[in-house]
């Protein structure tokens, strides 16, 4: 290899290692504006969730009662159908529920 070889080829380095430092210079920009948003939403989540504490009842309200779970509300409708025969009109549980018979 020569001088002239040699001179050219770490030229072709410098240059990729430029090109490379102008990408990284690239990505820390966005990462830096993406970084900025992120900090600035944290801050907003952290003033709304003061707020809403501040608002908040203070535990003497009793909470409303729980309504029943679906699966009930399911049982409960299906036992109060008309074609359900009367013996099984109280069934509140698959497992103790009489299997039905259809016509």
């Amino acid at each position: 290899m020569n001088i002239t070889e040699l001179l050219a080829d770490l030229q072709a380095r410098h240059d990729e290692a430029t090109a490379r430092a102008g990408e990284l210079r690239g990505q820390i920009e966005h990462f830096t504006a993406a970084l900025t948003e992120t900090e600035a939403r944290l801050a907003d989540l952290a003033t709304t969730r003061k707020v809403i504490a501040e608002l908040a009842p203070t535990g003497d309200t009793p909470d409303p009662p729980e309504s029943a779970t679906a699966y009930q509300a399911i049982l409960n409708a299906f036992n109060q159908h008309p074609t359900r025969h009367s013996a099984s009109a109280n069934c509140t549980s698959s497992s103790a529920c009489p299997p039905t018979t259809r016509s």
